[in-house]
């Protein structure tokens, strides 16, 4: 049995006597005890029962960093401690006391932004450690690690009670900094298409950040690209349940191993998801959009691309995707022309607006330009599958032989997919230049 501090004690307590109160209530895991539960409604008793919960729990995660957060706050917890802070007094508790708790409800709820923001404005009323404590954790979440160096320092400046030992966030802090270097690395090596040392790098990353739910999503789509679904689909769980409740990201990841699975519905129901938590999400929307082309409805393709267009009218991203396909089914190519050329100008090296711009002049007879523009591709991402097969193409319509073959014959060498191998056997073979197709 584990003992439950006297402070847990009689927050239960209070929870337990105002449980009887009717409907619409909530339940809200208490912490010390992750078995117990108080009903909340939104009095304002029970708001002082939420308000001694989460000076506790900041409390005692800031004594024990490896606690679970078992808090589940009810839907209006956030406007009922902007209401009680709004007033000139509030049961007797200091600005301090108020403003320490909303932030760190916020930063239950994920949203590391506010709770850093409310954490600053509590610190500005008299030292606090346990505030220092999960504002510098707030920082960490952010990536703004040279924040977390100096609010560290300054909590430790200012000392307070009650006393919380702020040096082991030192290490915390460096384990950021290590991940967050390995992460950019795996990142460019995502973007080359090297997904096996992309994963590697996710892994050491993780390893120092067990609670950052966003590098197991990153891994487990690396291990999406490699066809590894059902360890993608272990890791992305997870990741779902680590991350901010704000972040999209391990949804829409299952969304795309659904697809890749052709279950179709259980996908769509992973983009609602994603969408639900951000309806603005640009990465949810084309994730989507390359579900919609692996089951061939362009109709539903187009229309988000579309909503992505309208939302974001002018994202490099949304506009070479929707140029792209619109060049990929033969419709409106000197608008698909115009809207890759916007993108190339907002990003002039990006290997895949590159490939999308020389496919497109490519298409439009405009060989002398598509050659250019695809040698500049190639240059920027020289491992891209696409983008060897488009150089092919291009070559050879060019009436270099040489080039479309080199192109080719290095896509073979790294390919996994037999029918675009078998493709561009029989694209070799057409050339005089390569073995008929096996």
């Amino acid at each position: 049995m584990r003992k439950l501090p006297l402070f847990s004690c009689e927050i239960l307590l209070l929870a337990l006597l105002s449980s009887s109160v009717a409907p619409g209530q909530r339940p809200i895991n208490l912490p010390g005890n992750e078995q117990s539960i108080a009903f909340m409604t939104d009095d304002k008793a029970d708001l002082m029962v939420l308000m001694h919960t989460l000076r506790e729990q900041e409390y005692s995660r800031a004594k024990n960093p490896d606690a679970p957060i078992p808090l589940d706050l009810w839907p209006n917890a956030i406007d009922a401690l902007n209401g009680a802070i709004a007033l000139a007094d509030y049961h007797g508790l200091s600005k301090q006391e108020l403003d320490a708790a909303l932030g760190y409800a916020l930063f239950v709820e994920g949203r590391f932004v506010e709770a850093s923001l409310v954490d600053r404005k509590a610190l500005t009323y008299g030292s606090s450690p346990p505030v220092s404590y999960n504002l510098v954790l707030a920082d960490i979440k952010l990536g703004a690690l040279e924040d977390a160096r100096k609010d560290l320092q300054q909590g430790i400046q200012s000392g307070g009670t009650p006393g919380v030992d702020l040096t082991s966030l030192s290490g915390l802090i460096d384990n950021a900094a290590a991940a967050a270097k390995l992460s950019a690395h795996a990142a460019e090596l995502f973007r080359q298409e090297e997904y096996g040392g992309a994963a590697a790098d996710y892994v050491a990353a993780a390893k120092l950040q067990p609670e950052n739910g966003r590098l197991l999503a990153m891994e487990g789509l690396c291990l999406l690209q490699r066809g590894e679904y059902d360890h993608a689909v272990k890791l992305l769980d997870l990741a779902a349940q680590l991350s901010s409740p704000l972040d999209p990201l391990p949804h829409i990841g299952l969304a795309q191993t659904e697809c890749h699975r052709k279950r179709w519905d259980n996908a769509e129901g992973e983009y609602a998801l994603a969408l639900d938590i951000d309806p603005k999400s640009v990465e949810a929307r084309l994730s989507h959009v390359e579900c919609l082309k692996l089951r061939g409805n362009w109709t539903e393709e187009e229309a988000v691309l579309k909503d992505a267009l309208k939302l974001v009218p002018t994202n490099p991203e949304v506009l070479n995707s929707y140029g792209y396909e619109l060049t990929l089914h033969g419709e409106r190519l000197p608008e698909a022309l115009s809207m890759i050329q916007r993108a190339v100008t907002a990003s002039p090296t990006n290997g895949n607006y590159l490939d999308s711009l020389a496919w497109t002049q490519f298409k439009l007879g405009q060989l002398a330009e598509a050659m250019q523009t695809i040698q500049a591709a190639s240059h920027d991402k020289p491992k891209s599958l696409t983008i060897l097969d488009h150089y092919g193409d291009i070559a050879a319509a060019n009436h270099d032989t040489r080039s479309a073959k080199a192109a080719w014959s290095a896509l073979l060498k790294t390919a996994t997919d037999p029918e675009l191998k078998m493709r561009v056997h029989k694209k070799l073979a057409a050339l005089g230049t390569g073995p008929a197709a096996p």
